[in-house]
């Protein structure tokens, strides 16, 4: 059989759109809000999964016990405290027709963050030769941001050739704050 020089390409822009991701943890980050008593350290989303760290304002463990239950997540004890855990399933976008241009998207990219987010967000930190095509790590920091304003910041990832590699969101005095690990892939 002929292998496609683009078959990797095509898999991996066929995983779920980064929005979807972001949207998701920032739903799921605001409704970790909501637990009595408890605040969110950290966040962070890798390979299908949602962690977050939790910190207590003074309230024991059994109210975080039962909301984890309730909501569907796994409530793990670790070194520094407790956590909360999930997979998440997202579909799937449906495979592209074209191989975009790495420096489009990239361009892109930094112009939609432009109207945004302050200052320069988006970092390219490496461009791989994959064969075919390339491949573009790229982070976005974001800084000071309601869940509102997260919840933008995924917006505009949307039908972009990207890959949502990780994420790390920190909370902190009512605000979010993190990086973005993208994949942009073209020639």
């Amino acid at each position: 059989g002929v292998i496609n020089p683009y078959q990797a390409y095509i898999r991996t822009l066929t995983s779920p759109p980064p929005f979807s991701i972001v949207k998701r943890i920032t739903t799921t980050l605001t409704q970790v809000l909501s637990i009595p008593g408890w605040v969110p350290a950290n966040g962070k989303y890798i390979d299908g999964k949602i962690r977050i760290d939790v910190k207590s304002m003074g309230v024991g463990p059994d109210i975080l016990v039962h909301w984890a239950k309730k909501n569907l997540f796994d409530l793990q004890v670790g070194t520094d405290g407790f956590y909360l855990e999930r997979s998440e399933t997202f579909f799937n976008r449906v495979p592209p027709k074209t191989i975009y241009k790495i420096n489009n998207t990239i361009a892109t990219l930094v112009d939609r963050y432009s109207y945004v987010l302050p200052g320069n967000v988006v970092k390219v930190n490496s461009i791989s030769a994959r064969g075919q095509y390339k491949e573009a790590a790229i982070t976005v920091t974001f800084a000071g941001m309601t869940n509102t304003t997260l919840y933008m910041i995924g917006e505009q990832l949307n039908n972009l050739p990207l890959v949502l590699s990780k994420m790390d969101v920190s909370f902190v005095n009512g605000y979010f704050s993190g990086t973005i690990n993208l994949l942009a892939l073209g020639n």
